[in-house]
């Protein structure tokens, strides 16, 4: 709006003129009058015949104006739009010790950190690296887990678990999410599938073996057995065991015993490296199994 600015000018009569490169981003379209209070004559008007200016230079005005009786102590009175800018009275002057900050008229906006806590020239990648590294294991911040980093990397691990389930049992899962399942032998991850709800779903058994008589191999890779139905008893109990080769099986890594009773038995249990039936003697089964 347009007011009586108070910026610093410099009047030079002599040569007829003004400077008012005080003025922050002066624009000539944005001043209306110039009054000598002293000489009581008006110097500039806008759009008045012989009160204009000869040349601009920046912000030194060359005006037509004569300045008879005029000195460069005279008082003057600005009339200047400068589009609700503050004036200088507005402002807010900071001043250190008894010296201003600035002496621009502005607030400055560059505020230096206390000599305290960070240094002043601390930078933002400093500050968060003292937040500790994320890691990369399972609970209790292990896998070189650190600070609040490798707290909130655990937080976000444990939500994890109802989505890595996309992925089968025995699968390698991406993100090194919580360790769920043991792990499949060679130190992989394995996960478990969750329904909407966040329960664990039993194992359905996608895959089938069928008229097992003799030792049979049934997945050479991790896997999990559903089911097994005894269909012919035999004479002799038989084994599921853990291992990815049915030649290898022992009581080292045996699941369960086959009872030697027909019926059909529910088993859900994971198997690290492979999934071998070893039918006793007489018996035929069959066997449902991811």
């Amino acid at each position: 709006m347009k007011r009586a600015v108070e910026y610093t000018y410099t009047f030079t009569p002599s040569s007829n003129q003004l400077d008012l490169s005080g003025i922050p981003s002066f624009s000539i379209k944005r001043l209306f009058a110039v009054l000598d209070i002293t000489a009581r004559s008006v110097l500039y008007a806008a759009g008045q015949e012989g009160l204009g200016y000869t040349s601009l230079a920046g912000g030194v005005l060359t005006l037509q104006a004569s300045m008879s009786g005029a000195t460069p102590q005279d008082a003057l009175l600005i009339v200047y739009d400068d589009i609700d800018q503050p004036s200088v009275g507005e402002y807010v002057r900071l001043v250190q010790g008894s010296t201003a900050v600035s002496s621009s008229n502005r607030l400055p906006v560059e505020i230096d950190a206390q000599n305290i806590g960070l240094a002043l020239d601390a930078t933002s990648a400093s500050a968060v690296a003292a937040l500790g590294t994320p890691g990369n294991g399972p609970p209790a911040l292990p896998g070189l887990a650190t600070g609040i980093m490798g707290f909130l990397r655990l937080i976000y691990a444990t939500i994890e678990i109802g989505t890595v389930g996309a992925a089968a049992e025995g699968a390698t899962a991406s993100g090194d999410p919580v360790r769920v399942a043991g792990t499949d032998g060679s130190g992989n991850i394995r996960t478990v599938r969750t329904d909407a709800l966040g329960s664990q779903i039993v194992g359905k058994g996608l895959s089938a073996s069928y008229n097992l008589t003799t030792g049979t191999t049934i997945k050479a890779s991790p896997g999990r057995v559903a089911k097994i139905s005894v269909i012919v008893a035999g004479s002799a109990a038989g084994t599921l065991n853990d291992v990815a080769n049915y030649g290898s099986a022992s009581s080292s890594n045996e699941v369960m015993v086959i009872q030697n009773t027909v019926g059909v038995y529910d088993v859900d249990w994971p198997c690290a490296t492979g999934i071998s039936i070893v039918p006793g003697t007489g018996q035929t089964v069959a066997v449902s199994y991811e």
